[in-house]
């Protein structure tokens, strides 16, 4: 849960200093900004593998497409669609991923009742007993951090929608999602 799930990054993600930090992390106000620094890590996901500590999206991606048999690649071995799908890769990653995340904040920060199951759901029963305690502490983090505001929920919808819309270009010409047409 939220803001707990800091505490297991903060010993798989190390942050070298202040520059390595998320640039969001870096526009907090200095008392959230300091519990950032307390806590750590804020990355997710983490996949700890026998050779490596994956800190992102993109890293896990081509560390399952690295290990995957041929027929199951996700990535193609041409460079000119490989470089498509590393583009989507980044664009959904970043792009699409900070907006969902935006947008569906915007809407859910007000509901805890709906919040708490999905941020308690497995976590240590500590956790659980301490969410309507961290609860309005984490909301007014959040909020801050990703600078969460109704106008920025409309431009996230709006880049979601877009984002669909170019998807929807892509398989307009009636190809399903699937390896075999990359």
């Amino acid at each position: 849960m939220p803001p707990f799930h800091r505490l297991a990054t903060r010993r798989l993600v190390q942050c070298a200093n202040a520059d390595n930090r998320p640039a969001a992390e870096r526009h907090l106000s200095p008392g959230h900004r300091w519990v950032a620094q307390q806590v750590g890590g804020q990355s997710v996901p983490v996949l700890i593998t026998p050779t490596a500590t994956l800190r992102n999206s993109d890293e896990i991606l081509r560390y399952i497409d690295a290990i995957a048999p041929p027929e199951l690649k996700l990535y193609p071995t041409h460079p000119e669609p490989r470089q498509h799908v590393e583009t989507l890769v980044q664009t959904f990653d970043s792009t699409l991923g900070s907006a969902v995340r935006l947008w569906v904040y915007f809407y859910l920060m007000d509901l805890p009742r709906l919040l708490q199951p999905l941020w308690c759901e497995g976590v240590p029963w500590f956790e659980r007993l301490l969410f309507p305690i961290v609860f309005p502490w984490m909301r007014s983090n959040v909020l801050e951090l990703y600078g969460i505001n109704e106008a920025t929920a409309i431009a996230a919808s709006d880049l979601i929608c877009k984002t669909f819309e170019q998807v929807d270009q892509l398989l307009a010409d009636g190809r399903t999602y699937s390896r075999r047409h990359v």
